[in-house]
């Protein structure tokens, strides 16, 4: 479950694996994309350095949205249809892990730039957030060449290996 404490609604989001997403009590789906621009945003915070700037420039054309600086109400806005994709580097579980499950369970997506869905023991790298398949598809597309660049590779599998060793 999750609540979003700073609206002035009451707002109780809840899923259970395998049972769907609710928002205080009501049966969530994702919305379908009715732009031909998908609406998002570049969570740039915690990435390495020159990351941003390449994601930004391969996503155009895009509608970028307000970054929250909140996961798990971009993960909501995203199942209501406020906006289609986000796209996280930092994966702290304590931010993404339910908020994934709710958007998962609404018919969203949760995807590392390989394809590889999120789990809670995801360490830090690009990961596509989307209300759809489609969508994150069209994202992972566009994206596809920061995959396979070699400086980017680089600094995504120097953070990746540092993560596994500091939690070891």
């Amino acid at each position: 479950w999750s609540s979003d404490v700073c609206s002035s609604d009451l707002e109780l989001f809840v899923a259970e694996e395998g049972a769907g997403a609710f928002l205080n009590g009501v049966r969530l789906r994702a919305q379908p994309v009715t732009t031909l621009q998908p609406r998002g945003t570049v969570h740039h915070r915690y990435m390495p350095e020159g990351l941003p700037e390449a994601m930004r420039a391969a996503l155009e054309p895009y509608d970028r949205a307000t970054d929250l600086r909140c996961a798990a109400v971009e993960y909501t806005d995203i199942l209501r249809g406020r906006r289609e994709f986000g796209v996280f580097y930092r994966l702290l579980p304590w931010d993404h892990v339910a908020p994934a499950l709710m958007l998962t369970e609404g018919g969203g997506c949760v995807l590392h730039l390989d394809g590889r869905p999120y789990t809670p023991q995801s360490v830090d790298q690009p990961t596509v957030v989307a209300a759809s398949g489609a969508i994150a598809e069209t994202v992972l597309e566009r994206l596809a060449g920061l995959a396979g660049s070699g400086t980017t590779t680089h600094v995504i599998e120097e953070s990746a290996h540092a993560q596994v060793r500091d939690r070891a």
